[in-house]
């Protein structure tokens, strides 16, 4: 099992995730991590994004001009009753 050790930082103590921890829950510089603490146990786990409807709109609408735009579907000949 690793282990590590708490450090002071500006006034904050801070953990260092051996990198095969990291590897493992696939963690990164700047994941969200919720804390528990359970019968003298700190736990970490790490946070699953949950977006609204709204933020991924808005992300959508922020990268629209850097999607390829499928021409061969869009110029295609009507095959139906499609309306345009």
């Amino acid at each position: 099992m690793p282990t590590t050790v708490l450090r002071e930082d500006d006034g904050l103590l801070t953990i260092q995730v051996p990198q095969a921890v990291a590897d493992e829950l696939r963690l990164k510089s700047g994941s969200a991590l919720d804390v528990f603490v359970e019968e003298e146990r700190m736990i970490l786990t790490p946070r699953k994004n949950r977006y609204s409807l709204d933020q991924l709109l808005k992300e959508q609408a922020e990268i629209e001009h850097e999607l390829p735009v499928d021409r061969d579907w869009i110029d295609a000949p009507r095959v139906g009753r499609e309306l345009i």
